[in-house]
């Protein structure tokens, strides 16, 4: 339901889906009719015409909702107002994503609610250091980067300001405003990429300078900062001040080989969760003992892998499903692999808000990142593995395409 959900979109396979879904639905009701009288199939024809309409209706209803939380948020003040309208948008969103199933509609969703209350928390933060003229972009990394947030995930956040430098005193405490505001909505911060440190705030001089200093080092804590940037999306911004900020991180990305390097090395140490034995990988200690861990093992080295091809062949895509679509209409996958990467992108992102939805009342946040995969269906388990292989199989294209610009050096 998923695919068919969000097959408004421009994913190819989300169009499929829907084709399938419209054809399967056909069939059924034609067979369905074949046993009745032309009365019985009439009304039966009716009943779904009207399910179809209340449903259409309800998922109308929901989406204006959720916008109109989403306007407000904007326009909400402060963080303290803030806060319990990100409660309730959220509540929501779960609530929307329970009955539709669509992975993309809740983060398309979270991101534009995301926009909307950093413009209110930016608004605060220039209201309460005097920096009403100063032109600002709130960038968001890492999950956020690519427009995959989820209130159970933390942000990492740094801050582009452009004109004259202020003093470096209003720049500190303008960061530790913005991260007091969001910790104050009831947004959480990574507290290690956050505007509230010297190393994530910065005109957009000393951002370039910056970049082009850590990648002449070459280390490897440098470059682990310097590939964050790969994933970056503009929460707020001013002035054309984010899309300058990414052109300049990117293409500076792009021509290094050594950023390159340590983005795929990065990437193929990541655990696809499948054993040397083709056993799928299960937490052997703690709490989440007997668990499948969703994000170290199938998220992220799927992002991870799909984020490395896109930056060694130059899409500029942000948003995952953007950059396989991207890749293949440059033939640097095909379509069954493309295919197969959404679907994998799907399913384990419906996993993942699946599980975020069953914790988020309990308040229990590390148990949402895992999955009990022993307890599922057979077909879900079957499933579940073909798309782990399918990630491990991405990697190895990856560092086939790597050690090809190697050899073009």
């Amino acid at each position: 339901m998923a695919l068919v959900a969000s097959s408004k979109g421009k994913d190819f396979n989300t169009w499929l889906a829907a084709r399938d879904f419209v054809l399967t639905c056909r069939q059924t009701l034609l067979e369905s009719a074949a046993c009745m009288s032309s009365e019985q199939a009439e009304e039966l024809f009716a009943e779904v015409e009207r399910e179809l309409a209340g449903r259409e209706a309800l998922h109308a209803d929901e989406l204006a909702h959720l916008r109109l939380m989403i306007a407000e948020a904007a326009t909400a003040g402060g963080p303290d107002l803030l806060h319990p309208l990100v409660d309730r948008f959220y509540t929501a969103c779960y609530d929307f994503f329970g009955r539709n199933r669509s992975a993309i509609a809740f983060f398309h969703l979270s991101a534009e609610f995301l926009r909307a209350a950093s413009t209110t928390i930016v608004g605060y933060a220039r209201q309460q250091t005097g920096c009403a003229d100063l032109p600002v972009a709130l960038i968001a990394l890492n999950s956020g980067g690519r427009r995959e947030f989820s209130p159970l995930h933390r942000l990492q956040l740094l801050l582009v300001h452009g004109g004259d430098a202020p003093e470096p005193a209003v720049m500190e405490r303008f960061g530790r405003v913005l991260e007091e505001a969001f910790q104050a909505a009831g947004l959480s911060l990574d507290g290690q990429v956050t505007p509230g440190r010297l190393e994530w705030r910065g005109s957009m001089r000393v951002w370039k300078q910056r970049v082009a200093e850590l990648l002449e080092r070459n280390r490897s804590r440098y470059l682990n900062d310097l590939t964050r940037l790969a994933d970056q999306d503009a929460l707020f911004s001013d002035q054309g001040l984010a899309d300058e900020f990414y052109s300049s991180c990117v293409q500076a990305l792009e021509g290094s080989r050594s950023a390159h390097a340590f983005l795929v090395s990065q990437m193929m140490g990541l655990s696809t969760g499948i054993g040397m034995m083709g056993g799928i990988r299960l937490a052997r200690r703690g709490a989440q003992r007997g668990m499948f861990g969703l994000l170290e093992h199938a998220l992220l080295p799927l992002s991870s892998a799909i984020g490395s091809l896109a930056l060694l062949k130059g899409v500029r895509e942000v948003e995952t499903t953007q950059r396989v679509r991207k890749l293949l209409a440059r033939s640097e996958i095909d379509v069954e692999m493309a295919e197969r990467l959404l679907e994998a992108w799907h399913f384990f992102n419906e996993l993942r808000l699946q599980r975020e939805t069953a914790c988020l009342a309990d308040r229990a946040y590390e148990a949402a990142g895992y999955f009990d995969v022993q307890a599922s269906p057979a077909e879900v388990q079957e499933r579940f593995k073909d798309f782990l292989e399918t990630v491990a199989t991405l990697q190895r294209h990856v560092g086939i395409a790597f050690s090809g610009l190697m050899e073009q050096v």
